[in-house]
């Protein structure tokens, strides 16, 4: 067996039944786990009761896994073995496997519930929560699978995948992103063995991309179906100034002054960008849902996406032990300005502002309760088979809270606040 396929806990299975390779076993497993499941019930931007139209956490993540499995196959089928072999090997079912594990850990409310799980494990001298790491946490010790072993027993390769930041807070404290926590570390360094240090695999910088992607086409898609972006009025190719361009662009570039300065030395790679997707995109008047300007949308998405799927390589060039994937600046630019639309429009809005600040409030108020209460019989019964036992109350406590959907954290805020106390005979 080569490193990749290994796992960390030997398996009782029976090699005669069960023919799937080993990256295989780890895709359906991660399908079929309770994590994913709950995505469906998570905010991507905004929360999935807004309405059909916008995606949810888990059709975000089936589709960044679709785009990496695709990504992976064409770099596999145009790259020579030589080539493959450089960069560590290159398998499709480990790229998209590492798709479906990437947003696991998001808590409910998206990343205003990151946050502020953040903040209140800080609070109480804890090392904070981070997403990826929480990804981490749960494929590794906190999902359950087998009686014999702890996590989803996924091999080093798709381990390696999901870190989309591959060092521990210790080793990086400068950064706000980390992959796992130091309660994982051991786990962490015996996945990370034979890897170029702070170094992503290709495989994790074909996901990385893919979400990208994925966050910067579909929720375009959304928000302008939705109202909330006026593709109409940016996207117009007239001659005259676009009032609606200007005030965008402007806002854009004052953000990353402080944000992404780097950024604006090539600011105008990402004006020609922004031009550039108007070309892509002929978008006249606003959604009504008519079944032309649907088709129109079709049309729109899935040229972005092949365009952005064609474009990155692993360079022939190629030389060393890191591997890297390289992507056109002009592409990475446009997939770039699109999701700057998302965040002026929709991230940066009152309205998401306002609802952001009752939602953390229901955060802080279930911490607290789980952190400070040790009546076990408080915690859903559907989270307390996936708890760790040595866990410190406040990790419990964010553990709990981050394996909520929105609804569920909702109505058990309600519950234990008084607010709304229910029935002796809900799910709870």
């Amino acid at each position: 067996m080569d490193s990749r396929s290994e796992r960390k806990w030997r398996e009782r299975r029976n090699p005669h039944t069960d023919h799937r390779a080993a990256a295989k076993r780890d895709r359906d497993r991660l399908l079929y786990c309770n994590a994913l499941r709950r995505l469906a019930g998570v905010t991507q931007v905004i929360s999935p009761v807004e309405g059909d139209v916008v995606h949810n956490r888990l059709t975000h993540t089936l589709k960044v896994a679709q785009i990496a499995r695709r990504l992976a196959e064409r770099l596999q089928q145009e790259s020579d073995d030589d080539l493959l072999r450089s960069v560590g090997d290159l398998d499709p079912e480990v790229a998209e496997a590492a798709a479906l594990a990437h947003d696991l850990g998001h808590p409910p409310f998206g990343h205003i519930g990151e946050q502020e799980l953040n903040r209140l494990l800080k609070d109480r001298n804890e090392e904070g929560y981070e997403g990826n790491a929480q990804s981490f946490r749960i494929v590794t010790k906190l999902a359950v699978r087998a009686r014999d072993h702890a996590g989803l027993n996924l091999t080093r390769a798709t381990l390696n995948a999901t870190l989309k930041y591959p060092w521990l807070q210790s080793g990086h404290p400068e950064t706000r992103k980390w992959g796992a926590y130091e309660s994982e570390a051991w786990y962490f360094e015996w996945v990370r063995e034979g890897s170029c240090d702070k170094e992503r695999c290709i495989e994790a910088q074909i996901m990385d991309w893919a979400d990208d992607v994925t966050y910067a086409v579909h929720d375009v898609d959304d928000f302008f179906r939705a109202g909330h972006i006026p593709l109409h009025l940016l996207m117009t190719r007239d001659d005259g100034e676009c009032d609606e361009c200007k005030r965008f662009l402007d806002a854009t570039k004052a953000r990353w002054e402080k944000s992404n300065p780097e950024r604006i030395a090539r600011w105008k790679d990402y004006v020609e960008a922004f031009d550039s997707i108007k070309v892509i995109m002929p978008i006249r008047g606003p959604y009504r849902g008519t079944k032309e300007e649907r088709a129109v949308l079709n049309e729109m998405e899935s040229e972005l996406i092949t365009r952005f799927i064609n474009n990155p390589r692993i360079p022939e060039a190629f030389s060393g032990a890191c591997p890297r994937l390289k992507v056109d600046d002009s592409v990475s630019a446009e997939v770039s300005i699109l999701k700057a639309l998302n965040w002026y429009y929709v991230i940066e809005s009152p309205a998401l502002k306002t609802q952001q600040f009752g939602l953390r409030k229901i955060v802080r108020d279930l911490f607290a309760v789980y952190a400070d209460s040790p009546d076990e019989k408080l915690c859903p019964s559907w989270v307390a088979a996936e708890l760790e036992e040595n866990a410190s109350p406040a990790r419990r406590a964010a553990d709990i809270v981050s394996s909520l959907s929105d609804s569920q954290a909702i109505r058990l805020h309600q519950r234990l606040m008084g607010l709304n106390p229910g029935s002796i005979r809900d799910w709870v």
